[in-house]
């Protein structure tokens, strides 16, 4: 189930405004089916268009407290796609959002340390993002595993407890040195083709030092360098450049640091902050692409928006390219069934005791919100509803109101009985000549 809410205050109605553009992307993404090829993500076609079972749909409203109405439908499809659907990639990000800051909540309790490393590595133009992605999670693996690793953890990381499940010592608790982490994948596109890279959190022990850190974030990015360049990269390393931010020398191709204070309140959104938003990509600074022209793949769709329907936030300058369309058809496929998102085995279990189990990205999106039915919406109806891709319309004239919601309503109900009328006519004109 999607959903929506309508406000009055002004936070709300430009939270409401940014969901009303992801529904009309996703009208866009319903209509961007390659041509000439296989369909990779039927599932994305059919989210949030296609009902779930023989039924109709419910429209779902709850209120809060302070007078707010939130609403949803029941009974349709969702794809649960982070990568390539508006609607879905929100909901999913707002849960592990969450779930990451409880967790570097947790840890700071704790009085454990956390760093961010980031990792990059270099690429061009007539690079495909498939061939990108494949070397990135084969960099990535080298880093986290061999020898060097383990010894790595003994120097960097401090001791853990698990349970042996398999073998001769099945069943034993022992205590081994780790660095568990929370890996995000993000990719962007530019005049240099596809950029794929790592963000990762690393769990470290309470007095670990910045120059430690650094120490620890050189080491994984030689191990990470090695296997590109075994892959077939080029060396990610390059000389020194000078960061005006920082103010301080750095080395493109990797960047550790250690964070001061509560990790939370600075990277719980960060590590989840690629959703669809038309104001957001030309606001975010971490978007601002429009200089360098990189923009995330939600930043390519939304260019795809303005070119199909014309709408453009004000003050908002487009960035717009002749082979969009293709670009948003390469990510939908090679982007398909790759992880946004992934936890060190039993970190999650340490720090979210309550919530051990991690859900996928489709549980996620299938999930249902609660609240009171206000209307259902039959077959016919609501094939007039999304044929027109008026879904938005009716939701959040529902959200306003149920007096609203059926006024709303009421054309739809009335052109699905036509509809109705003349297939019925149609089919005694048949009979008839039979």
């Amino acid at each position: 189930m999607t959903t929506t809410t309508v406000g009055h205050n002004p936070d709300q109605a430009r939270q409401d405004a940014r969901r009303g553009e992801r529904y009309r992307a996703r009208h866009v993404v319903w209509d961007l089916a390659p041509q000439g090829r296989t369909d990779h993500l039927k599932a994305v076609r059919k989210c949030g268009r296609v009902r779930r079972t023989d039924g109709g749909v419910k429209v779902m409203v709850s209120q809060s407290p302070d007078g707010t109405r939130v609403g949803g439908f029941s009974g349709l499809s969702s794809c649960g796609s982070v990568w390539a659907c508006p609607v879905c990639s929100a909901k999913i990000a707002a849960r592990r959002q969450q779930d990451i800051a409880k967790a570097l909540a947790a840890w700071h309790v704790l009085g454990g340390r956390v760093a961010i490393l980031t990792l990059t590595m270099r690429h061009n133009r007539g690079q495909r993002l498939k061939t990108l992605w494949d070397g990135l999670s084969s960099a990535w693996n080298a880093v986290g595993s061999g020898r060097a690793w383990k010894s790595d953890q003994v120097s960097y990381g401090q001791p853990f407890e698990r349970t042996v499940k398999t073998g001769k010592r099945a069943g034993q608790v022992v205590s081994e040195f780790r660095i568990p982490s929370i890996r995000v994948v993000e990719v962007t596109h530019g005049p240099s083709g596809w950029h794929v890279h790592v963000h990762a959190l690393l769990f470290l022990p309470p007095q670990t030092s910045q120059e430690q850190c650094e120490a620890l974030g050189k080491r994984m990015f030689e191990r990470w360098s090695r296997d590109l360049v075994a892959s077939g990269f080029a060396a990610p390393e390059g000389k020194r450049i000078w960061d005006p931010i920082r103010r301080e020398w750095v080395i493109p191709g990797w960047d550790c640091r250690r964070l001061n204070g509560d990790p939370a309140a600075a990277l719980g959104e960060y590590f989840t902050k690629a959703v669809y938003s038309a104001s957001m990509e030309s606001a975010r600074g971490d978007l601002k692409d429009a200089k360098g022209g990189n923009r995330t793949p939600f930043g390519i769709l939304h260019a795809l928006v303005i070119a199909r329907t014309g709408e453009l936030s004000r003050d908002e300058v487009p960035v717009i390219t002749d082979d969009d369309e293709a670009l948003w058809a390469e990510w939908e496929e090679w982007s398909k069934g790759r992880r946004q998102v992934a936890w060190s085995p039993g970190l999650r279990a340490m720090l979210l005791p309550d919530e051990p189990v991690e859900l996928t990205d489709e549980e996620i999106a299938a999930e249902e919100a609660g609240g009171d039915a206000v209307a259902e919406i039959e077959p016919g109806t609501w094939r007039q509803i999304a044929r027109r891709r008026a879904d938005w319309l009716i939701l959040a004239a529902f959200v306003r109101g149920n007096r609203q919601g059926w006024e709303a309503l009421a054309p739809f109900v009335e052109w699905a009985d036509q509809e109705e009328r003349a297939q019925a006519a149609d089919r005694a004109r048949w009979k008839t000549r039979t």
